[in-house]
């Protein structure tokens, strides 16, 4: 469940009663009216960034955010979303099921992913090819069945 976004002036006031009031996680989270996880949310990236409450007191807003959040991701879903009007003319046509057309969807994502794929497979990591094509495979698959299940309602 997502998060309503919190003001930057309600998280320098968190992060103003937990550093510099010394209060516990549960009495700022009283106090501001947010979740205790959200308190220790806030208070750890500003432990990883390295801020003290003087630093974070003479920050413009601007620049708090940039120090909190360094990279925010550009778009929602590395997965391209499919082209829900070619779907839906497709399957007009006679012989034409939502099964063939998802396996020709998956067969061209992992073709267009065939580069990305290869460095994966060829970095350091300690997982088999094998597992994260299934896992890739597998946020393909339940991003393609939620929206298609939402569109066809």
């Amino acid at each position: 469940m997502s998060r309503k976004p919190i003001s930057m002036r309600k998280i320098k006031e968190i992060l103003r009663l937990k550093l510099e009031c010394g209060l516990s996680d549960r009495k700022v989270s009283a106090s501001c009216n947010v979740a205790r996880s959200t308190v220790q949310d806030y208070f750890g990236r500003a432990k990883a960034a390295g801020l003290s409450i003087y630093q974070i007191d003479s920050m413009s807003e601007e620049e708090l955010d940039e120090k909190l959040f360094p990279s925010r991701p550009q778009s929602s879903s590395a997965v391209p979303v499919p082209d829900y009007r070619v779907i839906n003319s497709e399957l007009r046509r006679p012989g034409v099921t939502l099964q063939r057309l998802w396996e020709e969807y998956i067969e061209s994502i992992l073709k267009a992913t065939a580069t990305a794929n290869s460095v994966i497979y060829t970095g350091s990591s300690s997982e088999s090819p094998t597992l994260q094509c299934d896992r890739f495979t597998r946020l393909v698959t339940k991003r393609f069945s939620t929206t298609v299940a939402r569109r066809s309602k």
